[in-house]
């Protein structure tokens, strides 16, 4: 069976291998797994439309990541693989570092 992955760090698993290399390892299923740690829900949407539009898999399977991540794609050279990922609570952090280094700077 030809099966499609796809997701964040749930799909990637840490040591040991993820539940993606267990299909294909012990099931010997023939797997594609193209999650990306980190990624959030707009990568995981176009790069499994793309891979479906690309290839015939019998089995797609998603692991949908959390709602708060955001992907902001850096340029444009190859799709996908220039996305930063980073969840609502890193961008307010983000934003708060980056008012008081103005302030700070504007003190000066």
């Amino acid at each position: 069976m030809k099966i499609l992955t796809n997701g964040a760090c749930s799909v990637l698993g840490d040591v040991g291998g993820a539940w993606p290399d267990v299909l294909a390892y012990y099931h010997g299923h023939e797997v594609t797994n193209i999650a990306l740690r980190g990624s959030g829900f707009d990568y995981v949407l176009q790069s499994t439309i793309d891979a479906v539009s690309k290839n015939k898999y019998d089995l797609v399977l998603v692991m949908w990541p959390e709602w708060d991540r955001v992907d902001v794609q850096l340029n444009n050279i190859q799709p996908y693989e220039n996305f930063y990922h980073l969840s609502k609570n890193q961008i307010e952090l983000a934003d708060r570092r980056s008012e008081e280094h103005t302030s700070e700077l504007q003190s000066h």
